[in-house]
């Protein structure tokens, strides 16, 4: 995933312009954080609140504040405040407040670690709204990517005293990457009062490459972890509630984030449609989604989006999975895996929530990933031979564990097809071969 560094000047809603304020500065220290000691306060507490109540909505865990980070990002509050907001993510050293010249640097400078990425968002003020939170995930879509990214687990804010103008620095970590099964999306499923504009007041403007200074709302899909798609085998489609396709950019950089870029404002009190869909550079595995927001109606009074609250659907349909997964014990990564559902394996549906489908599966019930899932199919068997001395393996690779051997010229029953691969049941015992090693009649 590339490294991202933004900056963003909002205030700006349907209507208005960004106006950066002058901001407070606090005394910047570079000894090294006392973990077990150290306070948070009420600002930064609340910005935690907030970004963890938009991470929910999206479907994402929530993330801890980490005083290292916070400690960084308050170092460099204060150099910014007293050398100048044009320095952005830079500190240049003999400055007064100097920490470190990246974000890096300044968070190794207070003892904290950098783990596998970190992040740092910028935000200059805001003019119509506190909650400078809000804009960076809803106004700021590069920003949003940061904050919402799926993978971050710790923060660190630095915030102006009493939230005035909201929150000045953000740093975020990658502790450690870990499997996410589920892909994410925003504006989220059913959200309501979507800002209809983006005016471009970003920095680095993702506007620039297309030689326009505003656009519609911009949609971010966050692909399922461990997925690679090339830009040829995704696509990321917007209509409108006639059914019309909304004329987008898509922009999308091999990082597991694809944005639709409208290329005009979208239309007001309106309800759209998004459908992403992809396909699996080397797996061949497919999936996305389909989901819909509707847009503020036209008035000058900022309204902040809504989400509804997450409803459950009760169904009782047989699928099968588009690869293993743990059945985990609630609908949750972070929850007990009661065991693991092989590629192809069947479950029984009961109830959808979400992104989450509890299921039935060998006696056991819990939750698996609804994009995970497909509708279940009997299989069509057919009869075919073993053309040379042939390995089984327990999953759709040679670096697989053999199950069996089958010798040339044997009778197998062929029961599934995925990609270049068979899975065969020979005697009482399943696996899968290479189909090019099968053929219709015994060889001589």
């Amino acid at each position: 995933m590339r490294k991202q560094m933004r900056t963003i000047m909002i205030g700006m809603l349907a209507i208005g312009v960004g106006v950066a304020g002058v901001l407070s500065s606090p005394a910047s220290e570079t000894a090294q954080v006392e973990a077990a000691g150290y306070s948070y306060s009420a600002d930064q507490i609340q910005a935690l609140a907030t970004l963890n109540e938009y991470r929910k909505e999206a479907g994402m865990n929530p993330v801890t504040l980490d005083p290292f980070l916070t400690k960084a990002a308050t170092n460099h509050y204060a150099y910014l405040n007293t050398n100048g907001h044009e320095l952005l993510h830079k500190e240049v050293k003999g400055h007064k407040g100097f920490t470190g010249i990246t974000s890096k640097d300044r968070v190794k400078a207070v003892g904290g670690s950098i783990g596998q990425l970190v992040e740092e968002n910028i935000v200059f003020g805001t003019r119509l709204y506190s909650d400078s939170m809000y804009e960076l995930a809803h106004n700021a879509p590069l920003h949003r990517e940061t904050i919402l990214n799926p993978d971050i687990q710790s923060v660190g804010f630095a915030v102006e005293e009493g939230n005035k103008r909201g929150m000045k620095v953000v740093l975020v970590r990658i502790n450690e990457y870990t499997q996410r099964d589920s892909d994410h999306v925003y504006p989220v499923p059913n959200m309501k009062n979507v800002n209809p504009l983006f005016a471009g007041n970003e920095i680095p403007n993702p506007l620039k490459d297309y030689g326009i200074d505003q656009s519609g709302h911009i949609l971010t899909y966050w692909l399922p972890s461990e997925i690679t798609v090339s830009e040829d085998d995704l696509t990321f489609v917007l209509k409108d509630s006639k059914g019309n396709t909304v004329p987008a950019y898509l922009d999308f950089f091999y990082s597991g984030v694809a944005k639709l870029i409208p290329k005009k404002m979208l239309n007001y009190n309106e309800t759209y449609t998004a459908t992403v869909k992809w396909k699996a550079r080397h797996t061949g595995e497919t999936g996305g989604r389909t989901w819909s927001f509707t847009t503020m109606a036209n008035t000058s009074t900022p309204v902040k989006p809504t989400t509804p609250p997450v409803t459950s659907v009760k169904e009782s349909k047989d699928y099968t999975l588009i690869k293993g997964q743990p059945l985990y014990a609630s609908n949750s990564t972070k929850s007990k895996q009661l065991v693991q559902i092989p590629t192809n394996g069947k479950v029984r549906s009961i109830e959808k929530r979400s992104s989450w489908m509890k299921v039935t599966y060998n006696g056991k019930t819990g939750w698996v990933a609804v994009k995970n899932l497909k509708a279940y199919v009997a299989p069509k068997t057919e009869s075919k031979y073993a053309n040379k001395n042939m390995k089984a393996y327990t999953t759709r690779s040679t670096k697989g564990k053999v199950a069996f051997t089958v010798p040339k010229g044997k009778k197998v029953t062929r029961i599934a097809v995925n990609g270049s691969w068979s899975q065969v049941k020979y005697g009482s015992k399943t696996g899968w071969v290479a189909s090019r090693d099968l053929s219709s009649s015994a060889p001589k």
